[in-house]
């Protein structure tokens, strides 16, 4: 049997090694303290350069004049010859301004496409073509004036450039 005094000799070796681990855990853990603590002083410290004035500095631009520009001239009959029209088949033909030119729009598609109908003969229409889509629709009803660019601007003066003119795309009954 053994004799309860005399100590497990590994029970002795865990003791020494635990006073040694007790100690390198405290050193680390100050020596992590002390590394927050510098960087939160990094970090709250105010900056030189935040202290100081900036410098106005001169922005200095080149002169249009002393940029060369290349001329062009060589190339224009070049591209002028090389850009015929193509023959496209002739549009039908626009009603007459003088006999029928007050229009009534009734009706609009989602395409800003509008539909018109002649004041003197409710039995022609047209279709016409936003030109200014980013103007508010006419009302339904509101009268147009045909002019003999094809295009139709309101009547009414107040609304004129309130509305949208419309571009004549063909004819039909």
């Amino acid at each position: 049997m053994e004799d309860p005094r005399v100590e497990d000799p590994r029970k002795v070796r865990f003791e020494e090694r635990r006073r040694v681990y007790i100690g390198v855990a405290a050193f680390l853990l100050l020596l992590t303290i002390l590394c927050c603590a510098a960087i939160m002083f990094m970090l709250n410290r105010p900056s030189t350069a935040m202290q100081q004035p900036l410098a106005e500095q001169q922005l200095i631009l080149p002169t249009w004049a002393a940029i060369p520009t290349p001329t062009v001239s060589g190339f224009l009959p070049f591209i002028a010859n090389a850009l015929k029209p193509t023959p496209t088949a002739i549009p039908t033909p626009a009603p007459t301004t003088e006999a029928l030119s007050i229009w009534r729009i009734v009706h609009i598609d989602q395409n800003d496409v509008g539909t018109l109908e002649s004041m003197d003969d409710p039995t022609q229409k047209v279709t016409a073509d936003c030109i200014d889509p980013f103007i508010d629709e006419p009302k339904l009803g509101t009268l147009f004036q045909l002019k003999k660019s094809g295009v139709f601007e309101a009547v009414d003066e107040n609304i004129r450039d309130k509305v949208q003119r419309f571009e004549l795309l063909q004819t039909g009954k």
